[in-house]
């Protein structure tokens, strides 16, 4: 009996221990019981982690592998002429412009894929190039094209950089010629420079794709011989053909007296007061200077012709006798030049006419003046060439006194 009284002690002293422990919080702590009628909310609690927190991160995804290039060969070809057009085409792709050579010798190159394939090079006025390659792998293929004219080709070199080059039935050029293409025939070709010898050659092009260079060298002609050619030329009233002949000269000797002579008379018939000092430095240099001019004689105008030297002024005529004589420049007493229109000069003083001593009174007028029918009267058809012609004669005039006295005192 005693033995279980003492177990249902112990039993009842281990209900009071859970019963008092379901009071208490987790942390031992006991609460107190809600009253009656109230709504208790439930506590949060929180638990702290000791784990550390680290970046996002994201997996890398790596690109699929590329499908391995199947083995490739090499064709390149060099080709002979610029601006060629190269074209290229195989079985399945059709022929495209591929590449325009800048220069000659260009060169080109493409890797290809295994297989048959044409090339084709093209240029105007050459016969197409094509051809067949069979591009294997790994291999290389190199080729030499050479474009081959449909036309003649033609060549010409001169010593002269400024030469005239005039080709028959083709053109003129001027230096050299460089791969003219030409129609396949015979060509008679001049080369000339005013103060050289024309040169005429022969170009024989009469098979097609053929090329002839030629090389011709210009002599330079003597200057009399130069100076003949002007005078040729201003006979037949080519001016400036005639100025650029005795400019040549006139540059290697700026005092040489013919060709002054003529450069004036380029200038007289240009109308260019110019002319002047031109006839002036022919003087000097000993040339006699003869200007056509027209006198009052008889009441009429007579032709003649005024040369001027360093020693005297000499008068000639064709028709007139009386008008063929010369004045020192102590023999001349006035030289006066109008101051209206029509422009003439006046010519007193005194000279020898066939051993007799003259004082011949001259009224000297351009050679373009004229006797109007009507009135009588000196006109000129054009007043703006008589007043210059007359001022070139009265410079000349003038100024070949003091030329006349420095030659006298040497």
């Amino acid at each position: 009996m005693k033995r279980l009284t003492a177990a249902l002690s112990i039993l009842c002293f281990i209900a009071f221990l859970s019963l008092h422990a379901s009071a208490q919080g987790a942390d031992g702590r006991t609460e107190a019981l809600p009253r009656k009628g109230t709504i208790r909310k439930p506590i949060r609690k929180t638990v702290k982690s000791s784990a550390r927190i680290t970046k996002k991160t994201t997996a890398r995804v790596l690109p699929s592998p590329k499908p391995l290039a199947p083995d490739l060969g090499t064709l390149s070809a060099v080709i002979n002429e610029s601006d060629s057009r190269v074209y290229l085409s195989s079985l399945t792709v059709p022929e495209s412009l591929v590449f325009v050579t800048p220069r000659r010798q260009s060169s080109f190159w493409r890797m290809l894929a295994p297989g048959r394939y044409y090339l084709t090079i093209k240029k105007p006025g050459f016969f197409d190039e094509v051809r067949t390659v069979d591009v294997s792998a790994r291999g290389r293929h190199r080729l030499a094209i050479s474009l081959r004219p449909e036309m003649a080709v033609l060549t010409l070199g001169v010593n002269i950089a400024d030469a005239e080059i005039d080709v028959e039935r083709v053109g003129k050029f001027k230096g050299t010629i460089k791969k003219h293409l030409l129609k396949p025939g015979r060509y008679r070709i001049n080369v000339k420079r005013r103060g050289y010898e024309t040169q005429t050659v022969a170009a024989d092009l009469t098979m097609p794709g053929g090329e002839q260079k030629i090389s011709v060298v210009l002599k330079p002609l003597r200057i009399d011989s130069i100076l003949a050619q002007a005078d040729v030329l201003l006979s037949k009233g080519d001016l400036d053909g005639a100025a650029l002949l005795v400019y040549d000269v006139l540059l290697m000797n700026a005092e040489h007296a013919r060709a002054n002579t003529l450069y004036g008379f380029v200038e007289l018939r240009r109308g260019n007061a110019s002319s002047a000092s031109y006839f002036l430095k022919a003087i000097s240099g000993g040339a006699t200077v003869s200007i056509p001019a027209k006198v009052i004689f008889a009441n009429e105008l007579a032709d003649v012709q005024i040369a001027i030297n360093r020693d005297a002024i000499a008068f000639r005529s064709a028709k007139r006798a009386e008008l063929n004589f010369r004045i020192t420049t102590s023999n001349l007493d006035e030289f006066l030049r109008s101051a209206g229109l029509p422009a003439f000069i006046t010519v007193k003083g005194e000279s020898d006419f066939f051993g007799k001593v003259i004082q011949p009174n001259l009224t000297i007028y351009s050679n373009a003046a004229l006797t109007d029918k009507t009135s009588g009267q000196v006109i000129c058809s054009s007043a703006r060439s008589c007043a210059t012609d007359i001022d070139i004669l009265f410079n000349v005039i003038s100024a070949w006194r003091d030329i006349a006295a420095t030659a006298s005192r040497k």
